[in-house]
């Protein structure tokens, strides 16, 4: 199995017509929609795999302090449209976002990597559900706030 897919159709409209914008980066253009994305990009598993792996996040944990000043930032961002609600948090990484904005939030964060969401509920008490959208299952749950960082 190979851990890259070459992209032939838009994830935004389903478009074909797809022009190489920056061939030595992998990057591509919808001419559907002008979205701009990567082909080919990882898959779904080299990606799981490649945060999944022991020690994937020790950099980020010795940063942890200066990592801290985005994170604030984006909450930030996020309270300029809403200050409360139910929040969801696709992609949460190791939960420093999450952390941040848990005091006005009810927070709900999905998570590939089995390493990261381990060190969310350890070092933030936070519960991430493991898994990508496609397989899980949030029916029923409704969101005010979507962040995907």
């Amino acid at each position: 199995m190979s851990a890259f897919e070459s992209v032939n159709r838009c994830d935004l409209c389903g478009g074909t017509a797809i022009d190489d914008l920056h061939p030595v980066v992998c990057t591509v253009r919808c001419r559907g929609c002008a979205h701009v994305f990567h082909s080919p990009r990882p898959t779904l598993s080299a990606i799981r795999e490649f945060y999944s792996r022991s020690g994937a996040y020790e950099g980020w944990l010795q940063s942890l302090a200066e990592r801290r000043g985005p994170w604030r930032w984006r909450a930030a961002m996020v309270r300029r449209f809403r200050s409360h609600g139910r929040l969801l948090d696709i992609g949460a990484g190791i939960g420093e976002f999450l952390a941040e904005v848990r005091a006005e939030f009810d927070i709900t964060g999905t998570e590939l990597s089995a390493e990261a969401v381990r060190i969310a509920r350890e070092r933030f008490g936070i519960a991430l559900l493991e898994g990508d959208l496609a397989t899980l299952d949030l029916s029923g749950r409704r969101f005010d706030v979507i962040t995907l960082f």
